[in-house]
């Protein structure tokens, strides 16, 4: 089975090959900004839309005319990606996926792609147009090379490659429930394993949000385009990085460990665009990263054979007994310890949740297979679990 992964390499170019790096983002961003200007501008008069590669046919006229013969210096192929990008973002938003495509700004958007061409030898990078580019080569490049984009962050810039390689079919899950572990998320505790494990969060954007207000409180005191407005926005632009880059270090380091020890990994299908919102929580919610965290879990699995198990979102975990099955309903939001009115288990609320997850998706992981999952997974007795659709029926776990 085929599969395509992502290397980020922080390159090491020489003062010519970063203003080559930074004449390639511009160019790209200017075909991006005027091949916008002429959609808007054809949709205004004729009130109809004009694709992007109805537009990239003009490319070569472009390139003949006198004011923009530097577009010769820049490769084709990285000046043919923002029409494709482009049309890509048009679809999404035709579709309700995203925002209507908007006008690049300088020094915000500093990237462009080579869709093939580049090779990798030692510690070399080879970028057609630009040359051999020295990199940190952190890790060894496992895969076929399929199309590299270059992007300039405050700490300098950096390559990503997309990589196609084998990856090992899903196997199937072993029975034994040792094998399988449900995680509930939540803000006091990053997450709650079903074996009572529980994960602190870093909680990186809180842990640097006074350095952060006083650098940007700094900013705004500084003119505008002055020499020192650009050094503090790059003051600022590096502890932004230096926040995003200890939460992903914490996500990576948990998901491997968690897509190591297990065979099954049971999680809630959570809507987080609906709960920032609602719960009011946005910025702690996303200073978590749970998004981030699951896309981690996904591929890592895959590429491990292991198997991600997702509840219904409306399926009540946190409301539902994991020694009975009664579902709960008067239980709030601000109740940490779920106790059951039937059976009166006592028991941490997240733990309950974690303990519902994986007795829930063991159980319909198996099923799906064909397998037996009563005799060592469930006590007698059967529960009603899920009011949601996830199953009609299944046994409750022993206690």
């Amino acid at each position: 089975m085929k599969q395509q992964r992502g290397y980020t390499y922080k390159l090491n170019p020489t003062e010519d090959q970063e203003q080559k790096l930074l004449q390639f983002a511009g160019a790209s961003r200017w075909m991006w900004n005027r091949a916008l200007a002429i959609i808007e501008e054809h949709y205004a008069e004729t009130g109809k839309h004009l694709s992007a590669y109805e537009v990239a046919r003009d490319l070569l006229s472009w390139k003949r005319s006198e004011e923009m013969s530097w577009l010769y210096e820049i490769n084709a192929q990285v000046l043919q990606q923002p029409f494709k990008d482009l049309k890509d973002a048009y679809t999404r938003y035709f579709k309700g996926q995203n925002n209507k495509p908007r006008f690049k700004k300088r020094g915000h958007h500093d990237h462009f792609r080579y869709p093939q061409g580049v090779r990798v030898e030692g510690r070399r990078m080879y970028l057609p147009c630009i040359g051999w580019v020295r990199f940190f080569k952190s890790r060894e490049i496992e895969g076929v090379i399929k199309s590299v984009a270059v992007k300039r962050q405050a700490s300098g810039w950096y390559a990503v490659l997309k990589v196609e390689r084998e990856a090992p079919e899903p196997a199937l899950v072993c029975p034994d429930p040792r094998s399988a572990v449900g995680i509930d998320f939540g803000l006091r505790h990053f997450a709650t394993l079903s074996d009572g494990t529980k994960v602190e969060s870093p909680k990186a954007y809180r842990a640097a949000e006074s350095r952060l207000g006083k650098a940007r409180r700094s900013l705004s005191r500084k003119r505008r385009g002055s020499h020192n407005w650009r050094l503090q926005r790059q003051r600022v632009a590096l502890l932004e990085e230096e926040v995003a880059n200890r939460r992903k270090d914490f996500l990576d380091k948990l998901s491997t460990e968690l897509v190591e020890r297990f065979n099954l990994i049971c999680i809630e299908d959570l809507n987080l665009h609906a709960l920032k919102g609602s719960l009011r929580l946005g910025k702690s919610m996303s200073d978590a990263g749970w998004g981030t965290f699951v896309h981690m879990l996904e591929y890592k699995a895959q590429e491990r054979g292991k198997t991600i198990w997702k509840a219904n979102r409306w399926w009540p975990s946190s409301k539902t007994c994991s020694g009975c099955g009664h579902v709960n309903k008067e239980l709030k939001l601000k109740d940490m310890v779920f106790e059951c009115p039937v059976c009166h288990l006592l028991l941490d609320r997240d733990l309950n949740a974690a303990l519902n997850l994986v007795v829930v998706g063991l159980a319909e992981t198996l099923n799906a297979r064909g397998e037996d999952v009563r005799p060592s997974v469930f006590r007698d007795g059967e529960a009603d679990l899920c009011e949601a659709g996830t199953c009609e029926r299944v046994l409750a776990p022993a206690s």
